[in-house]
Formats: structure tokens, sequence, C-alpha cells
């Protein structure tokens, strides 16, 4: 029987091994000098924790690009894309990446939206998230990062909000729970963000599970 199992891919220009891989919802680990190498590594972590066969694992895979450094007052930014079947989203999620990362270099201020906290990992990790995306499949990413930044197109912009889980350090005083939106079970990412009244230069704090 066949699982699926969701896998971030994070690659380092000046590391070896260039690849590490990490399971979103599973404490599975992998790395590789090349991308096929780590998706074998953490394919067998998988296997061995979940003691299956490594046939058996069909990997849905993320993958994060650093687009700020870490400094001295934040940690390293990350944005995650859903590596989709369909090629017009895909390209769609990278030209959102390399808008974030451009937008942090011409206007320095803009690190200012990550300031509700980090994930479990220490750094900051941003979901690209598509208006027709549903909100239940972007949620489900968090895992045990326990906090991430949902960025999401709007013409020209990108509107920001926070979601985070109880498991998150640093949680936020009265932040609201998801739970209390006026939302369906088959809300989507746009849904969410028009629900929240979410903005383009901050983000609010969304708790996901009371």
């Amino acid at each position: 029987m066949t699982t699926i199992q969701p896998v971030v891919f994070r690659c380092y220009e000046n590391q070896d091994p260039q690849w590490e891989a990490y399971g979103v919802s599973q404490s599975a680990y992998g790395s590789g000098n090349t991308l096929a190498e780590a998706r074998n590594d953490v394919k067998s972590a998988l296997a061995l924790l979940r003691d299956v066969s490594q046939d058996s694992i069909e990997l849905e895979e993320f993958h994060e690009r650093c687009v700020r450094a870490a400094d001295d007052a934040y940690p390293d930014i990350w944005v995650r894309t859903r590596q989709d079947r369909n090629g017009n989203k895909m390209l769609t999620r990278r030209h959102i990446v390399d808008a974030v990362k451009n937008e942090l270099i011409t206007h320095p201020e803009y690190v200012h939206t990550f300031d509700n906290g980090y994930a479990s990992t220490g750094d900051i990790i941003a979901v690209v998230a598509l208006p027709d995306d549903m909100l239940s499949d972007v949620l489900n990413q968090i895992g045990t990062a326990d906090r991430v930044y949902l960025c999401m197109p709007v013409g020209d912009n990108i509107q920001w909000q926070t979601v985070f889980t109880t498991e998150a350090e640093d949680k936020p005083m009265g932040a609201t729970p998801i739970a209390n939106l006026p939302l369906r079970d088959s809300a989507t990412v746009a849904d969410f963000m028009k629900a929240t009244g979410a903005m383009t230069d901050r983000a609010a704090n969304y708790l996901v599970a009371a």
C-alpha cells in the first residue's frame, strides 16, 4: 500500500551536502549532494520510521528557497513552494518567491512583515499560497514547524497572514482561532484572506487549532 508523505527540500549553495530534506508531519530527515540523493535518503528515513518498505513511500514535494540570509535581527527567511503538477501554477509560485526576495532587497523595512515569530526550526518560513488553493491543504503544511507565514498574490501585491499551532513558542495573546472564522470546510486561501482582512505590509496571527 502506497503512502504519500509531504517532504520539504532545501538547497544550500555553499554547503556539503548541498540538499537537505525534512518531513512536514514526520520527524524524518535526509540529505544528499543532489536532489535525487536527498529524495532517496529521506524516503529511507520515512520507511524506517513507519516500518514499511521504501517502495511504498511516495513523496509530496515542497521546495524552500532562502530569500534573506540571517543577520543580528532576523534568522534566515525561507519561502516554500509546492511542486505542482500544473506547470503554470508552479511558475506562478516561483514568481512570488522572486517577488518576496526582490521586495526584501529594495525595501529592507519589508522584513518587519515577519515580526510575529519564528518556526520551530529556528528560522522564518513563508508558504506561497494561490487564491484557489484549498485552505485545509495549506494549513496541513504547518506540521512540526508550528508557525508559518502565508503569502498570497493579489494583482501586483502580496497579502500576508501568520498561522500557528498551540505548540508554537512565544504564542501571541488574543490570536483568533481559525475555527471561529465564518469559513466553510471548502474554503480557499482567498476566502481566508478576505475573512481576515489581510494586508500587504503586515501579518496578523491566527491559531490553527484551539
